[in-house]
């Protein structure tokens, strides 16, 4: 029987909480046992008090519930994570405010048994909603090739689909980066699974991903994101830079790739530096490295230009 962890990292989500719990308790996981984690990333509202009311007594669900001082989303995920123990057979991402259905886990399940030799993990579309659960869209497939190439400049596997086996935990798990240096927790993931494992894409959208104002840029069109970037040229960054990123990912992992995933890393971080960007951005036209969609490369292009990586 398969053990399962939940990672779910909560702040001021008094609104929607109760329904993104409520969605996990009524899963399919008749085959499996399941533990969610959950820390509480300093919620100045109800939040921790609604999770304390929580009912699980007719469940095979334990809830593990942590309070803690506000570090962000990206240190409090790897809080969790590291807390989280080396022998779950299968990890899962998961925010405070969508809703999953029933089969989520069982359809992550059925594509990653297979591959427990190795590290892996998988991820899907959504389907977006907007606050009151009122259909809005799918995500799109992706076009291009799921590997490092990829992954080197874009995330595409939002971190509340990503579930990862036991291969990938221990993966994980057996470096401890700087998250300073981390843009989000799901990129991180991404990147080191497709550079030293197995990367699944299920075409399935078992999550309803809910819409709201603070999670809206990342569903932005590429041509909104090069808009934004316009309006951000001035502003303090909100997260490290993605060359600091590629930089901490070399130095935890560089003794698991190969020579052509190294030189792939530090010759596009290298090509940045050089006048106007103009070598990275033959390696992006040359599709070294890319993003899935035209007009998000000509965003990436255009971050290049203006040294916004």
């Amino acid at each position: 029987m398969n053990k399962i962890a939940i990672l779910l990292s909560s702040y001021n989500g008094e609104k929607f909480i109760v329904q993104q719990i409520e969605s996990l308790l009524n899963m399919d996981i008749s085959e499996a046992f399941l533990d969610i984690y959950i820390r509480d990333d300093g919620s100045k509202d109800r939040t921790v008090e609604l999770i304390k009311n929580i009912n699980t007594e007719n469940n095979k669900v334990k809830i593990i519930l942590k309070e803690g001082g506000n570090l962000g989303v990206v240190k409090s995920f790897f809080s969790l994570l590291n807390e989280c123990d080396h022998n779950y057979d299968y990890v899962a991402f998961c925010d405070q405010d969508d809703i999953w259905l029933p089969n989520k886990i069982i359809n992550a399940l059925n594509i990653l048994e297979e591959y427990n030799a190795i590290p892996a993990m998988q991820f899907t579309r959504l389907e977006v909603v907007d606050e009151n659960l009122n259909y809005l869209f799918l995500t799109h497939e992706p076009s291009k090739k799921i590997e490092l190439g990829n992954a080197i400049v874009e995330n595409i596997a939002t971190g509340c689909t990503v579930v990862i086996n036991n291969c990938a935990l221990r993966k994980l798990k057996e470096k401890k980066p700087n998250t300073e240096n981390i843009v989000m927790h799901d990129w991180w993931v991404y990147l080191v699974i497709s550079a030293t494992g197995k990367v699944l894409f299920n075409n399935n959208a078992d999550i309803k991903y809910r819409q709201h104002s603070s999670n809206v840029e990342g569903m932005m069109s590429g041509l909104q994101k090069i808009l934004n970037k316009f309006i951000k040229l001035k502003r303090k960054d909100k997260y490290p830079r993605m060359s600091k990123q590629l930089t901490e990912f070399i130095e935890c992992y560089s003794g698991q790739l190969n020579s052509q995933q190294i030189s792939l890393v530090n010759d596009f971080k290298k090509s940045l530096l050089t006048p106007f960007g103009a070598k990275a951005i033959y390696y992006v036209i040359t599709s070294k490295v890319y993003r899935q969609k035209l007009s998000d490369n000509c965003s990436l292009i255009f971050s290049i230009i203006f040294k916004r990586l």
